[in-house]
This record gives structure tokens, C-alpha cells and sequence, in this order.
């Protein structure tokens, strides 16, 4: 087969790949004919691809589960292209024709596409409260013309506070000048800014005031 290129430059040209759907995929030879005179000796290789079909794509990951999930970190799902016969692609290149996008009260959120060359896709995008996101991806198709959502798009994913109140016990320190905090295992150790000396039980949840012996160190700047 044979397709017209344009002279770009001694060392480019540019040429549309020809209609390939007849024959199956695979590599072929590249030669080039200049001036109708014969095809170069040497040649480059060229893969074949059966064409990507968004019916038969797939997404999945957190980032489209409808629950489970906590804003204000990255929420991220995959995309695996598929062909037109259901089989996985093994090759990368399209991040320009997949059009995804996260809308969280009628804002739509930043989105992040990155080819990992191998038919997969790596998404993210970051919730920025509770609630519901809802998460469409389709794929911009040439050969149908038009942009055609994949299988299951839309997705609608809930995302929850990732901070709780916690009821704890005891008196909590005063803060006051000079006030220092260091750790000890799974208790933290407030001193500083007077004799008395605090601990927080991170398991218990529960403060205590232990009584110190001896002669406390004089206060300064930067215990």
C-alpha cells in the first residue's frame, strides 16, 4: 500500500498512515519513493494497531467507588483501552482523545491523565469536601466521529470527612510561652513553661499530670 507524503524537510516528511482495517494488525516495513523513482533499500519499522472502541474501554479504581472514600486526597482510577474485538491495548499514545472529567457542586474539579504506554491510564483528581463527585470519561473516537462515553460512565463516588472528633479524658495543658512537646512512643510529653509536665496517651485517649521529682531545669528560650 501506498500513501502521498509531504516534503517537510531533507530529513521529514509527513504522511497520513493508510486504511489498514483490512488486515490485521502487526508490523510492517516503511519505504520511502522519491520523484517516482524506486522505493528506498532501507526502511523503518511500523506497527499496526487494531483501533481503540469506547464501548468495549474500561475504567476502575477508588477514584469511582460510590463509597468509602475521603476528600481532600487524591482520588485515582484507571482507564484500559480496549480495541474494536474486546482485547486489551498494549500501547499508549492517545492522553490527547480521553475526555474525563470530576464535577463536585456543579464545579468541575482539575483532572490529571497519564499514559503509562501500555493501553492503561492512570486518572486523579482530589475532592474537595464531603459529598458526591460525579465522574464521566469518554474517548474522543475519529473513526465515529464523535466524543462516546465508555462502559458504565457516569460514576457517581462519595467521599466523607477524614477527620473525627475524638472524646478524650483528663485536662488537657494550658498553653503557655515556652511550652515544648516531644514524643515517646505512642504518648507525647508537654513540658515547658512551668514544673508541671503533661502526657497524652494517644491509645487511651486520655491526658495525665504525673508527679515529678527533683529540680526542674530554669526556663529559657528554646528548651
Amino acid at each position: 500500500m501506498s500513501e502521498k507524503a509531504d516534503f517537510v524537510s531533507p530529513t521529514e516528511i509527513h504522511c497520513l498512515s493508510p486504511d489498514w482495517s483490512k488486515f490485521a494488525p502487526g508490523e510492517v516495513d516503511v519505504r520511502v519513493s522519491i520523484g517516482g523513482e524506486g522505493f528506498t533499500v532501507n526502511k523503518i519499522k511500523w506497527q499496526y494497531y487494531i483501533n481503540t472502541k469506547p464501548q468495549k474501554c474500561l475504567a476502575y479504581g477508588p477514584g469511582l467507588f460510590d463509597k468509602g472514600g475521603v476528600w481532600g486526597f487524591p482520588a485515582i482510577f484507571k482507564i484500559q483501552a480496549k480495541d474494536v474485538g474486546g482485547r486489551n491495548r498494549t500501547s499508549g499514545g492517545e492522553a490527547d482523545y480521553w475526555r474525563v472529567k470530576a464535577v463536585f457542586n456543579d464545579q468541575e474539579l482539575k483532572t490529571k491523565i497519564h499514559d503509562n504506554k501500555d493501553g492503561t491510564y492512570d486518572v486523579s483528581y482530589i475532592p474537595t469536601a464531603a459529598g458526591t463527585v460525579q465522574v464521566s470519561v469518554a474517548y474522543d473516537d475519529p473513526v465515529q466521529g464523535g466524543v462516546i462515553d465508555i462502559r458504565g460512565s457516569p460514576w457517581k463516588s462519595s467521599f466523607e470527612n477524614p477527620w473525627t472528633k475524638c472524646k478524650m479524658t483528663g485536662d488537657a495543658p494550658k498553653v503557655k510561652g515556652g511550652m515544648q512537646v516531644t514524643a515517646l512512643l505512642k504518648r507525647l510529653i508537654f513540658y515547658g513553661g512551668g514544673s508541671d509536665v503533661h502526657v497524652f496517651d494517644a491509645d487511651a485517649l486520655k491526658w495525665e499530670t504525673p508527679e515529678i521529682e527533683g529540680s526542674p531545669p530554669p526556663d529559657r528560650i528554646n528548651h
